[in-house]
């Protein structure tokens, strides 16, 4: 063959596209990957809330059997408030029942707290108080038990209010015979 050169390919004006298309998966990369760091980053905080949710649900579920339990001594070892009348709000539904200078509610004593597994106990004991339900009949007096339960990391201001932790509400009707 003589010195004859075959013509290039005509160039396409798309040269250089690829860097660009690079660049602009690697920043959709980018933030896939920070997203899973993110969720994985807030799956630990859930498992670490529901874990303390449980704990403070344990520690009303023990409120309740205690206010369960003195009621049925002889006589009983707790106030049982009566139940409102006229429209006033009851006794569990008042902040002040459970907080302050004007408490109702009765603690849990720390004794029974104790979990033989070392558990951490909550940070505040847990509180139950009773209040008499108005029924018809005499076949048995019912009360509503309402109680509060506290996770071990739950923290309050003076007024009772919570500032950290889990606190969890529970309420159990309970029928006593009459004497």
């Amino acid at each position: 063959m003589s010195g004859r050169h075959r013509p290039c390919a005509p160039r396409l004006k798309d040269h250089g596209v690829a860097l660009p298309v690079v660049l602009v998966a690697m920043v959709a990369l980018s933030f896939t990957a920070l997203a899973a760091m993110k969720s994985a980053a807030n799956t630990g905080q859930v498992a670490v809330n529901l874990t303390a949710q449980a704990q403070a649900r344990e520690s009303a579920h023990t409120a309740i059997r205690y206010c369960e339990r003195i009621l049925n001594e002889e006589p009983a070892a707790i106030t049982v408030w009566p139940a409102p009348t006229d429209g006033a709000r009851a006794a569990w539904a008042q902040a002040s029942s459970w907080a302050g200078a004007d408490v109702r509610a009765e603690s849990v004593p720390w004794a029974l707290l104790r979990s033989p597994a070392g558990e951490p106990a909550p940070a505040v004991a847990p509180q139950c108080l009773v209040e008499s339900i108005p029924m018809k009949g005499p076949a048995a007096s019912v009360m509503l038990i309402t109680a509060r339960g506290f996770s071990p990391d739950f923290t309050q201001d003076a007024a009772g209010l919570p500032l950290s932790g889990a606190i969890v509400w529970e309420q159990a009707v309970v029928a006593l015979p009459k004497p």
